[in-house]
C-alpha cells in the first residue's frame, strides 16, 4: 500500500527534473566543438581522396583543357585590348614545350614596336596544364593598335577526352572558344 501512495509522486519529479536537465543543457550549447569540425574536415578530406581516385587525371584533365581554353581566350583578349589602349601593336606570344616537341607549354604578353619587333614583356608567361596538349601553327598572334589581328589564327587544347578550339579571326580581332 506504501508503494502505491508513492508510484505518482516519483515518476513526475523524475520527469520533471529531466525535463529540467535538458533545457539547461540546451540553453548552454551554442556552437560546434573543435572535436566536432575536426571530424568533419577529416571526412571531406577520405570524401575528396576517394573522388580523385574515382575519377582519376583524366576527368581533371578535361577539366584543364576547358580552363586552359579560357585562360587562354582571355590572354588574346587582354592583348587585343592592351594593342587599342596603347596605340601599339601587342601579341600573345606562345612558349615552347619544355621537352621541346611541337606542343606549346604557355603563353605570354608581348609588346611590339612598328616594324612587329619585341620590346618588353608586358605580362606572363602563364602555362598549360601538363595534362592538356596545346598546338598552334603561329608562334604569336598580333593584334595592330585598331585590335585587329593580322592573320587568321587556331588554336587547339586537347585534353584526354575533350579537345576545345580558340580562334582568332583577322578582320575584327574576334576571338571564340568552341568545343571539339
Amino acid at each position: 500500500m506504501l508503494a502505491v501512495e508513492f508510484s505518482g509522486v516519483f515518476p513526475q519529479l523524475f520527469w520533471m527534473a529531466a525535463t529540467m536537465r535538458a533545457c539547461t543543457y540546451q540553453k548552454q550549447r551554442r556552437g560546434v566543438t573543435l572535436v566536432e569540425l575536426l571530424a568533419v574536415v577529416v571526412l571531406l578530406g577520405i570524401f575528396g581522396s576517394l573522388a580523385m581516385m574515382r575519377y582519376g587525371r583524366a576527368i581533371l584533365g578535361d577539366f584543364g583543357a576547358g580552363a586552359d581554353a579560357t585562360k587562354l581566350a582571355n590572354g588574346l583578349n587582354y592583348a587585343k585590348r592592351t594593342a587599342i589602349m596603347s596605340g601599339n601593336p601587342h601579341a600573345l606570344q606562345f612558349i615552347p614545350s619544355a621537352d621541346g616537341s611541337v606542343a606549346v607549354g604557355g603563353f605570354q604578353l608581348v609588346q611590339l614596336d612598328d616594324s612587329l619587333r619585341q620590346i618588353a614583356v608586358v605580362d606572363g608567361p602563364f602555362y598549360f596544364a601538363p595534362e592538356v596538349a596545346v598546338t598552334s601553327v603561329l608562334t604569336q598572334i598580333t593584334f595592330n593598335f585598331e585590335g585587329q589581328s593580322l592573320q587568321a589564327a587556331s588554336v587547339t587544347l586537347a585534353g584526354p577526352d575533350i579537345s576545345y578550339q580558340v580562334t582568332v579571326q583577322p578582320i575584327n580581332g574576334g576571338i571564340s572558344t568552341r568545343k571539339l
